[in-house]
């Protein structure tokens, strides 16, 4: 589909990559880990058509599809300005101390949603300018709102962090959507910095799980 090759152009931008090894982040990640930095080679890039409602981002966690350890972050960001009406992020503030919730099957991004109505907490969301990040945990709960525009399509990025010294699932370190192999999405790079620079890390693996995902 014509979605796929415009989406495995982004996953080959060198550019694109390189954002998620901000010093500014690894910074902030590092403070808050009080250990090095480990960042998720499974970069993510979101593309959000409008008038295509029934597609957008449910309510979920991230956790369920990182897996690994509890205490990977995620920083998104809107790759221009952003506003409610074009379909930013909402957030459910302090979600996480509920632990991991049941799924249910849902469209749009990831398969799985969540039901929140329970937790008696509101939704805050707020529109974003260029230069924005959010950062939460992989328990938070979150999802993005609708693209109400008649004609602008909504770019943003998810990128994932976690401490070095915690258990990470393989899947991880594989380029989103799993069509393209490393080799295809190096081609071109100027410089090698950042390819494969987790092979050396002493990583801890675990095993992915499905035992959180609803089955339709």
């Amino acid at each position: 589909p014509e979605y796929m090759r415009v989406y495995n152009r982004i996953m080959c931008l060198e550019s694109f990559h390189a954002l998620a090894h901000q010093q500014s982040l690894l910074q902030l990640f590092d403070t808050l880990f009080g250990e090095p930095t480990l960042v998720h080679a499974r970069n993510i890039a979101r593309v959000i058509f409008p008038r295509n409602t029934k597609y957008t981002t449910p309510a979920h966690q991230d956790y369920i599809h990182i897996q690994g350890t509890e205490e990977t972050w995620t920083a998104w960001f809107p790759l221009g300005d952003c506003s409610k009406e074009l379909g930013s992020l909402a957030i459910l503030p302090r979600s996480h101390v509920f632990g991991i919730l049941p799924t249910h099957t849902a469209y749009g991004a990831g398969g799985q949603g969540v039901d929140t109505d329970h937790l008696g907490l509101e939704w805050a969301a707020a529109d974003f300018a260029l230069g924005d990040v959010v950062v939460f945990h992989s328990l938070n709960v979150h999802k993005g709102l609708p693209n109400l525009t008649e004609d602008r399509i909504r770019l943003s990025c998810d990128f994932r962090y976690q401490p070095v010294s915690h258990p990470v699932v393989r899947s991880s370190f594989e380029p989103h959507h799993a069509q393209l192999r490393w080799e295809d999405v190096y081609a071109g790079w100027k410089s090698d910095r950042y390819q494969y620079y987790w092979r050396d890390l002493p990583l801890k693996w675990a095993e992915w799980s499905s035992q959180y995902h609803a089955k339709a």
